[in-house]
């Protein structure tokens, strides 16, 4: 018998207080998903979702088929909806990495730190923009400040891009894209 996929989406909204680390939260999301086999059916994933009140996930759990916690991942945002912080987690417990990202003054996004879960800086991407806001560069680097890739745009006057340059960790192109427009 050939597999299927089945998912089966069971959505609780929740009007009250959800005891979480969010108190935004106002719905969650509970999916599991079953594979039909010769066997019957069989589950291979569960997985938990919470959303705050504008629709941002800010938990998502995975389990093993157990139960068990696989992998616990939160999302903060700020006032304007911008998310500033990603934690992964193995279990629920252990934390896996965390990614802060930080917006300038024209909420165009600036940096982007990835921490271990020591808080040692495992990567660091600097964004840079043009005087009529358009990205320029992305240039990351690790936690010593070695280069690991720089990816540049480059845009015609109407300011639609025309090329974005990939560059390795020895700055060497290694991806080009262009497009051209006609008007």
């Amino acid at each position: 018998m050939m597999n299927r996929s089945l998912v089966l989406i069971l959505c609780i909204a929740i009007s009250g207080a959800l005891h979480a680390q969010n108190t935004r939260s106002a719905k969650a999301v509970y999916t599991v998903q079953q594979e039909l086999t010769n066997a019957g059916p069989e589950v291979t994933r569960r997985q938990y979702q919470e959303f705050d009140k504008r629709g941002n996930v800010i938990v998502e759990i995975t389990f093993h088929a157990d139960s068990s916690i696989r992998k616990k991942e939160t999302w903060s945002y700020d006032r304007k909806d911008r998310e500033v912080s990603h934690s992964e987690y193995r279990n629920d417990t252990i934390l896996l990495q965390r990614t802060v990202t930080t917006y300038d003054r024209f909420d165009d996004k600036e940096q982007v730190i990835v921490f271990d879960g020591s808080g040692g800086v495992i990567e660091f991407t600097r964004l840079t923009y043009g005087p009529f806001g358009k990205k320029e560069s992305e240039t990351t680097v690790d936690g010593s400040g070695k280069l690991l890739r720089k990816i540049t745009y480059a845009y015609d006057a109407r300011g639609a891009m025309i090329r974005k340059s990939t560059y390795d960790d020895q700055n060497r192109l290694i991806a080009e894209r262009t497009w051209s427009y006609t008007y």
